[in-house]
């Protein structure tokens, strides 16, 4: 919660809002707690084992080594006795244990208890979860949101992440509200405010904020001053320095009234943003008579008669004749002393009504100001050396310890050691490349069971609007099967299988890392793996030479066959071309095709009237039907019988040179 009743919705136009590349590199200050409740409240099956701890392990992975950024996560310890109450609304509200009991029941505080057991329980599981993925995990002795604006404070880490608006009343400089890991980069978003925008933009400081807990309520306090909302406190707590503002609310708690100073402070800041436009005068200024057209002192006869000096104070003008004034405009303040007096009045009345209000509902609220809730912002867990140095021994990041989490994952998760060794993989990279960049660390040579090592720079990618090198890796030790070690290589199960069986159990996690990425040749098995610039140019800066070469010989590549084409292609136009060679020709172009093919002059042969008279004069019998059928046909020769059936028979007789002419045509028989 924090400080409630729409302090973030006044701070909203101060958000900041960053993609995930921003953090690459920052130390973030992590309200565990906060992380469980969140992942609680997305989480939507509830059939998953243990969610807290699965979504967990992916978490960091993520934020590690896919982000690049560096958590140090805070629990809570024994918190303060004035936040009990929170505490049993927020497990209520969050907590699905069990179905919400009656207010006032019996069974409430018992419920809560429960619920606040088993969150406890889930808090502890997590924190071993984390400390074998080697993340720091530091305690505190009161509120976690404290000791991370302590970090924060110190310069010990760059950021809290924490919903908390109190974050900024203990301290904190930078507080991200909202930190999204969804592998969908159009949902992965940091929202982040500023102690020094908060600063430069409303002229509130950390005493400022604590007078504003105090007023609108907070964990400690969440009811607040009843009466008093977010506008009445920026308001009140703006018209006095950071040195005084605690003190004055101590005065208005013991039932003091305001000073005059006070009172004319809030005339002065009466929240319209309007000032009189002449100085206050307490001598009583005489009422005038004012016009009703323009507004300034006179009436509208005078002012039609001889001008208005106000309106027109130059007697050259155009209008000062035509028209006497000029209409007033839509809120005009008139600003003589009498107008200017009586304004003045209004708002000095509007001010000791406005004071005497907030005063008497300060005065009236039992206990205002809480002294403890004081001390709690201000004075406790104010670090001392001893105990900066010890924070800072106490974070550190180191790899994983991947024997004692496969057997913590094997037990409460009931994942075997292949499906834990692939999800930790980007982890363990991280890690490698890290301790390889570090040339006093030895320890690289034991991560990733000895086997692999960076073989070479695949290309560049682009993830989250930052460029990546994609490192391929390759089985460098002999006698240890790396494939064997990440279980892609089990009896008939191919990797191909393997990742499609892994896709089905990771489709409830909306923040699962990628899928193993590998590569098999007949001579060679590698996978790659996402890593950020800097840490290759630190650890292996031999493969980014080498990388950096081939793409320049590739680059040169490219631009000398460029500009082959290019040359090739001046010449070419150079070289006038016959418009045929620009169309395919199937057939002599000199030749008609229709008219001079052997089927047509066939044809014409046998159509011929010359053909026809000499064939018939020579006959006794002609069938007419076959004739007539060998004119109408593409066929290539004729055949005349003399031998047809009697039925087809005709008597001798001469064709005239007309009739042979149709037929030849294929104009008909008849």
């Amino acid at each position: 919660m924090g400080v409630g009743k729409g302090f973030w919705e006044q701070l909203r136009p101060l958000a900041r809002t960053e993609d995930l590349s921003f953090l690459r590199g920052k130390r973030l200050a992590v309200d565990l707690s906060y992380w469980l409740v969140q992942q609680q409240t997305a989480l939507k099956d509830h059939r998953v084992r243990k969610p807290h701890l699965r979504l967990t392990f992916f978490r960091v992975v993520k934020l590690v080594a896919k982000v690049g950024a560096l958590p140090v996560f805070v629990v809570d310890g024994e918190p303060p006795a004035l936040k009990q109450g929170v505490r049993m609304k927020r497990f209520k509200r969050f907590s699905s244990l069990c179905p919400p009991s009656p207010p006032h029941s019996p069974a409430t505080t018992e419920s809560v208890s429960t619920r606040n057991g088993s969150f406890s329980a889930n808090v502890e599981e997590c924190v071993i979860l984390l400390e074998l993925l080697g993340m720091p995990v530091l305690r505190a002795e009161g509120e976690a949101e404290s000791l991370c604006a302590i970090l924060n404070r110190e310069g010990l880490v760059d950021a809290c992440v924490s919903p908390d608006s109190d974050v900024f009343v203990h301290g904190a400089k930078w507080v991200i509200k909202t930190l999204q890991l969804d592998n969908k980069s159009k949902e992965s978003e940091v929202e982040l405010y500023r102690a020094e925008d908060i600063e430069a933009s409303m002229g509130l400081r950390r005493n400022h904020l604590v007078a504003l807990a105090l007023l609108i309520g907070c964990d400690y306090m969440p009811e607040g001053v009843a009466g008093v909302g977010c506008a009445n406190a920026f308001q009140l707590i703006r018209s006095f320095p950071e040195s005084e503002i605690l003190d004055r609310l101590r005065a208005w708690g013991r039932g003091e009234g305001p000073s005059e100073g006070e009172i004319e402070q809030g005339a002065q800041d009466d929240g319209s943003g309007r000032e009189p436009s002449v100085a206050y005068d307490s001598e009583v200024q005489i009422r005038v008579t004012h016009c009703s057209k323009c507004g300034h002192p006179g009436n509208k006869k005078e002012h039609l008669n001889s001008g208005c000096g106000i309106c027109f104070p130059s007697r050259e003008d155009e209008y000062s004749f035509e028209k006497g004034c000029k209409p007033k405009p839509k809120g005009f303040l008139c600003s003589c002393p009498f107008c200017s007096q009586k304004a003045r009045s209004k708002l000095q009345t509007k001010a000791n009504a406005w004071w005497g209000k907030m005063c008497s509902k300060m005065a009236a609220t039992p206990g205002f100001p809480n002294e403890e809730i004081i001390k709690i912002f201000l004075n406790s867990e104010i670090p001392t050396f001893e105990d900066v140095t010890g924070y800072a021994s106490s974070i550190k990041w180191h790899a994983p310890a991947m024997d004692e989490l496969e057997m913590f994952l094997q037990k409460h998760l009931s994942w075997d050691s292949f499906y834990v060794r692939q999800k930790a993989l980007p982890l363990l990279s991280h890690f490698y490349l890290s301790d390889l960049a570090d040339k006093y660390c030895k320890s690289s040579e034991e991560l990733l069971n000895g086997a692999f090592a960076p073989l070479c720079i695949h290309r560049i990618k682009i993830e989250h609007g930052e460029p990546l090198y994609v490192l391929k890796w390759k089985n460098m030790r002999e006698g240890v099967d790396g494939e064997q070690w990440l279980g892609l290589k089990l009896n008939s199960t191919s990797p191909k299988h393997i990742e499609e069986t892994v896709a089905k159990e990771c489709r409830t996690d909306n923040e699962c890392v990628d899928l193993l990425s590998t590569e098999a040749t007949e001579k060679e098995w590698c996978f790659t793996t996402d890593e950020s610039m800097e840490s290759i140019k630190a650890a292996c800066p031999e493969l980014v030479e080498e990388f950096d070469r081939s793409q320049e010989a590739k680059q040169a590549a490219r631009k000398k066959a460029s500009k082959r084409k290019k040359v090739e292609g001046i010449e070419s136009a150079k070289r006038q071309s016959d418009i045929t060679s620009f169309f395919k020709v199937e057939h002599d172009l000199h030749k008609n095709k229709l008219t001079e093919s052997p089927q047509f002059e066939r044809k014409c042969e046998l159509g011929s009237p010359h053909t026809l008279e000499r064939t018939a004069a020579g006959l006794d019998y002609i069938d007419t039907e076959a004739l007539v059928a060998s004119l109408n046909s593409n066929s290539k020769s004729t055949t005349f019988s003399s031998t047809s059936p009697p039925l087809t028979r005709t008597r001798r007789r001469s064709f005239p040179t007309k009739v042979v002419r149709k037929l030849s045509y294929g104009e008909g028989a008849g």
